[in-house]
């Protein structure tokens, strides 16, 4: 017999479909993927606490400024979905296994409380790629955390492989943010 917070945990998995999206949820029992997780073109920026929605609108407008490569006169925004869906609150990292199963995609980001109650609100990157990646050591799960304005930088990066996910673990700061930008500012 499951327990409620599994069998809760069963019905969001198995329910679970992208709330900007038009498609209906999976049936009950199904084992459907959210459409969110099957975008080739953008990565998904999952709501996971609902405690601030003022919080929340503040991390979406710094996570949408573009990136201007000033050298080249051309400006990036970061292809990011925005999940924001109540059957996802409280949604921990090791949950997220579950709901994304094998890759891709191959990291997700995560808007938990952490984000919505720290000033500088450090989104959660979440390495969601195979177990153990022989090249570089680095595992599924690692995580850091960055400031939405470098979003832009970070997934821009991630995206065309440019810098691997395990780079920016080893860059961030002593407290696991990673917070520079194409500018190169980095606050200390």
């Amino acid at each position: 017999m499951l327990s409620a917070a599994t069998a809760a945990w069963v019905v969001l998995v198995s329910t679970a479909c992208s709330a900007d999206t038009n498609q209906e949820p999976a049936s009950p029992g199904s084992s459907a993927r959210p459409v969110f997780l099957d975008s080739a073109n953008t990565s998904p920026l999952i709501r996971t606490d609902f405690t601030d929605d003022d919080a929340w609108r503040a991390i979406k407008e710094q996570v949408t400024v573009p990136l201007v490569v000033s050298n080249q006169g051309s400006e990036y925004t970061a292809d990011v979905e925005f999940v924001d869906d109540r059957r996802y609150d409280g949604l921990t990292p090791g949950q997220l296994f579950s709901l994304v199963g094998e890759p891709p995609p191959y990291y997700v980001y995560i808007a938990d409380r952490a984000t919505m109650t720290d000033p500088e609100h450090p989104i959660l990157a979440v390495d969601t790629g195979p177990t153990v990646d022989n090249e570089t050591n680095y595992r599924r799960g690692d995580t850091f955390r960055l400031i939405p304005s470098a979003m832009a930088t970070v997934e821009a990066n991630l995206s065309i492989a440019n810098v691997d996910f395990g780079d920016y673990v080893d860059i961030a700061g002593p407290d696991g943010v990673y917070r520079e930008t194409y500018r190169g500012t980095y606050p200390r």
